[in-house]
C-alpha cells in the first residue's frame, strides 16, 4: 500500500486525529464524496461512543478537565447537514439523522430536521 493510500485510510478511520474540525473533511479535495461521508460518519460514531462512555462515568483520568476536550457530536452533525445541503455539489448520498428524542428536545428545537 502506498504512503498516500495509507494516509487516506488513516483519515477515514480516525478523522478526529487528522482534521481540526468536521468542516475540514467536507473541504478536503483529496477525498471523494463517499469518503467524506464515511469520515463524517466515523467521527459521529466516535463522538456518540465518547458521550455514552462519559455519561456512564467511564472518562479517562484527564478527560473533561480542558473545556476544549469535548465529544463534538453537535459540531459533526451540523457539518454533515451543511455538507448534505451544499448547493455546490449534487449529492445523492443518504446521510442518517438521529431521532429528535436522542438529541433531546432542547437541541432538537434549535436544529430543525433533527
Amino acid at each position: 500500500m502506498s504512503a498516500h493510500s495509507e494516509a487516506k485510510k488513516a483519515k477515514l478511520e480516525h478523522p478526529a486525529n487528522h482534521y481540526n474540525s468536521p468542516d475540514e473533511i467536507t473541504n478536503d479535495a483529496d477525498l471523494s464524496e463517499e469518503e467524506k461521508r464515511q469520515a463524517l460518519n466515523t467521527w459521529e460514531q466516535d463522538a456518540r461512543q465518547m458521550m455514552t462512555a462519559s455519561n456512564e462515568g467511564m472518562e479517562g483520568d484527564g478527560e473533561g478537565l480542558d473545556q476544549s476536550d469535548t465529544h463534538r457530536l453537535g459540531e459533526v452533525v451540523r457539518a454533515k447537514a451543511r455538507w448534505a445541503q451544499s448547493p455546490s455539489t449534487k449529492r445523492r448520498i443518504r446521510i442518517g439523522r438521529p431521532a429528535a428524542g436522542f438529541l433531546g428536545p432542547d437541541v432538537a428545537s434549535r436544529h430543525p430536521g433533527y
